[in-house]
C-alpha cells in the first residue's frame, strides 16, 4: 500500500511542476529524478501486483476473466519500458535542447504515458472489481 501512494505522490508532484505557467521553471535534473522516481515505483507497483498473485484469485474465481488479465499483465512489460525510455530520453536531451522544447517534449511524453497507466489502472480495478462481485454473488 506505501509503494502505491508513493507511487501516485510522485506522478503528482511531476504534473504539478508541469502544470505552472508555461514554460514552467523546472530545474531539469530534479525532473528527471523525480521521472526516475516514477520509473522505480512503477517497477514495484507491477513486479509487487505480479509476485503476490494480485490476479490469481479474481482469475480463479472467475476464468472467464483471465483474458482480460493476461492483457493487462502484458501491459505491464509495455508501460515499464514506455517510462524507462522518457526517463533516459529527459535525462539525455535536457543539455541538448533548448529548455522550452525540452520541456515540451518531456510534458507531452509524460502526460501520454500518464493517460496510459490511469487507463491500465482503471482497467485493473474494473477486472478485480468484476471478480470479486462474480465471486459474492453480485453478477447475477
Amino acid at each position: 500500500k506505501a509503494v502505491h501512494h508513493q507511487l501516485w505522490r510522485v506522478m503528482s508532484e511531476l504534473r504539478k511542476l508541469l502544470e505552472s505557467p508555461f514554460p514552467p521553471s523546472i530545474e531539469p535534473p530534479r525532473f528527471v529524478r523525480l521521472l526516475e522516481q516514477l520509473r522505480d515505483g512503477i517497477g514495484l507497483h507491477f513486479t509487487l501486483e505480479e509476485a503476490c498473485g494480485y490476479f490469481d484469485n479474481p482469475v480463479s474465481a472467475s476464468p472467464r476473466l483471465s483474458h482480460e488479465s493476461l492483457l493487462l499483465r502484458a501491459q505491464h512489460r509495455a508501460l515499464y519500458l514506455e517510462i524507462s525510455e522518457l526517463v533516459e530520453r529527459a535525462a539525455r536531451d535536457y543539455d541538448r535542447k533548448e529548455q522550452a522544447d525540452w520541456i515540451r517534449m518531456v510534458a507531452k511524453a509524460f502526460l501520454r504515458f500518464c493517460r496510459r497507466f490511469e487507463t491500465h489502472e482503471a482497467r485493473e480495478n474494473a477486472l478485480l472489481q468484476q471478480a470479486y462481485e462474480e465471486d459474492l454473488g453480485g453478477g447475477d
